[in-house]
């Protein structure tokens, strides 16, 4: 599995402090690698600089387009990974019906991945 792509595993049999464990791994994991990504984007005439909150356009600022580009961060990063500790949380408190999204970037759908099918084995465990 770890060849395929995975970075991490569970053996059976786990408890849900193991899962919680390995999610708040991954978030730990995923806001280091937003720290590093904090180095300014330039891409033609746009400079867009996470640090000092600027974006510009041939060196004059738009605020606007900084504004959009935190709203998308935010759609596509900050509550995917949200959604995912929710449901993290929610199977912590005994609800086994709890499932990740699917959507979102990669990490959060590896993650997702990863976590639902844990919890189902863990539903079907519980009704055993």
């Amino acid at each position: 599995m770890l060849d395929a792509g995975a970075d991490d595993y569970l053996v059976k049999p786990f408890g849900v402090g193991q899962i919680e464990a390995r999610v708040r791994a991954v978030l730990r994991r995923a806001a280091t690698d937003e720290v590093r990504r904090s180095d300014p984007v330039v891409v033609g005439g746009l400079r867009l600089d996470g640090e000092a909150h600027e974006t510009t356009l041939d060196s004059r600022p738009l605020l606007a387009m900084a504004v959009i580009v935190a709203d998308q961060l935010a759609r596509t990063l900050v509550r995917p990974l949200g959604d995912v500790a929710m449901v993290a949380e929610r199977l912590a408190s005994g609800d086994l019906t709890a499932r990740a999204p699917l959507d979102g970037p990669p990490e959060v759908q590896q993650v997702s991945d990863g976590l639902n099918p844990l919890a189902g084995a863990d539903r079907r465990a519980a009704r055993a």
